[in-house]
């Protein structure tokens, strides 16, 4: 059941019957948005001396179709659009939980990540 949910989800979206946005309804976060950058140089140790770059990204992935009511095909395009974190920890697929609990839920995560990039040493 999950697979034809899925798949009919993308059939519409390919239809142009629903439109995958830009970002998380639960969340907000735009997925693979960069939020700040920055870099540091190593003080000790080794490397000492060498510079290393970060990014902080908002969301993780893409945008994905959560399927909060269930799988069942009357359900089938009662969606949500989440990030792939949300889409993770949103484990309720019973119609029990309303999207305004669910963005109360997620007030409590930190939906960032942060990546360190290495770059030359300069």
């Amino acid at each position: 059941m999950k697979r034809k949910a899925m798949a009919a989800v993308n059939k519409a979206v390919a239809q142009g019957i629903l439109s995958r946005p830009k970002e998380c309804q639960v969340c907000g976060s735009r997925a693979g948005a960069i939020l700040r950058h920055g870099s540091y140089t190593l003080t000790k140790g080794p490397r000492k001396g060498h510079t290393n770059s970060w990014i902080e990204l908002e969301a993780s992935g893409s945008i994905v179709a959560h399927h909060w009511a269930g799988y069942d095909q009357e359900n089938w395009l009662n969606i949500w659009w989440v990030c792939r974190r949300c889409n993770v920890r949103l484990t309720s697929h019973d119609g029990s939980q309303s999207l305004e609990q669910a963005k109360a839920f997620s007030a409590q995560w930190q939906p960032r990540w942060r990546l360190r990039l290495t770059t030359a040493s300069t």
